[in-house]
């Protein structure tokens, strides 16, 4: 039985390592079977079927328990398999945070729902905290005509915070953030400092110059702990970036467009902040 495993998050597929084949023809039979196997998951729409009521989730202190509610678009029962990790790489030690189903069975073309609650200790109260709300749906295996069995695993990943009671509303956190850039323009390199107890997520970041036009790569995503700064250079943006153009993702996943306008070594003033047209 072989077992491959592809990733929502990060977009890749992982499989058992195998020795490689020789030559170009060797290659591509090699991946032959795994191509065939996924067109036909893709046919019967296996490999994409689960579907969350959420796009991220936020379980506050005074709730208790958060709902997550999985729904399954084919035609079969889904069997999958619910985990909750720590969100930060350096997080160690046991999550106090549980499922109360962890195996959950998900009927073909229904919802099924779960809750996740605290435990009660070990999280900050003055700040969020940082989860992956993780979801693996293992198809039934199907036997193939030489008698192997192959399964294709596709893995959710969603983002989830743990919100203690904070005396700062969340809706605050944007106005809070703050843009600099340093007097020399700093390899363009924009400093943002989150002095709030949230984590501020911003996608599609784009730098433009002094007229401007586009300069240096997008980000396609980033995301700031509470009570830390980061520096973004774009090297490209010759004096530094002139403006931002950013969404900010608001607490129900709503992605809302703003831009930034930049001085070399002066704070950006609220009302440089402007927000944009979808």
């Amino acid at each position: 039985m072989s077992m491959m495993t592809i990733d929502r998050r990060a977009g890749r597929i992982r499989r058992p390592a195998q020795a490689a084949a020789s030559g170009t023809v060797g290659s591509w039979l090699l991946f032959l079977p795994l191509f065939l196997l996924l067109m036909c998951l893709a046919a019967d729409g296996r490999a994409a079927a689960l579907g969350f009521d959420e796009n991220r989730y936020i379980l506050e202190a005074g709730q208790g328990r958060k709902a997550v509610v999985v729904s399954n678009g084919a035609g079969q029962t889904a069997l999958v398999h619910v985990t909750v990790d720590w969100g930060e790489a350096e997080q160690e030690g046991d999550v106090p945070l549980a499922v109360s189903r962890p195996l959950v069975e998900v009927p073909a073309q229904g919802n099924a729902t779960l809750e996740v609650f605290f435990e009660g200790d070990g999280l900050p109260d003055d700040r969020e905290s940082f989860f992956l709300l993780s979801f693996l749906d293992v198809p039934p295996a199907t036997p193939e005509s030489d008698g192997i069995t192959m399964r294709l695993a596709a893995r959710h990943r969603l983002k989830l915070f743990y919100r203690p009671a904070l005396a700062m509303p969340p809706q605050a956190a944007r106005e809070a953030l703050r843009w600099s850039l340093p007097a020399d323009g700093g390899a363009g390199a924009v400093q943002l400092d989150n002095p709030t107890p949230y984590y501020v997520t911003l996608v599609d970041l784009q730098a433009r110059d002094r007229h401007g036009k586009a300069c240096g790569a997008n980000i396609a995503h980033l995301m700031l702990a509470p009570f830390a700064r980061l520096e973004q250079a774009w090297p490209e943006c010759q004096g530094g970036p002139g403006q931002l153009d950013y969404r900010y993702v608001t607490d129900n996943g709503v992605e809302r467009l703003y831009t930034v306008a930049l001085q070399p070594g002066q704070p950006v003033p609220p009302s440089l902040i402007t927000e944009s047209e979808q």
